[in-house]
């Protein structure tokens, strides 16, 4: 199983704002609909009495990464402002990748392939 952590943003509206919060969750409601995996865990965080949600997408084979992938790429290039920065980890630690809309960047592209290939090909 290889687990991305996402986390949307974009240039074009504040992060409370109500037509951003509609984007983020028909861009969740989608993403489980098309590839599945999508999931909401929430953390605790010191010093307030809320907790923080992540997203998470837990994906099973390539063709469920390749689905995530064009799926991504085409939410980015409806609105150029938009981000997606994705958690992922890669040999014992955790980075972020960041994709804007507009073009997702060979490196950021290869990044997420080698790690999802090296995850998904150690699986029995």
């Amino acid at each position: 199983m290889f687990e991305l952590v996402l986390a949307p943003g974009t240039a074009s509206f504040d992060p409370e704002d109500d037509r951003w919060r509609q984007q983020v969750s028909l861009l969740f409601t989608n993403l489980d609909a098309e590839v599945g995996g999508v999931r909401r865990e929430f953390t605790t965080v010191a010093g307030t009495k809320g907790s923080a949600a992540s997203v998470i997408l837990a994906l099973g084979s390539a063709g469920a990464f390749t689905a995530a992938l064009q799926f991504f790429r085409a939410w980015l290039d409806r609105d150029k402002s938009r981000h997606l920065e994705v958690g992922i980890d890669v040999d014992g630690r955790h980075e972020r990748i960041v994709l804007r809309g507009g073009g997702l960047s060979e490196q950021a592209f290869e990044t997420l392939v080698t790690a999802a290939a090296t995850r998904l090909a150690a699986e029995p």
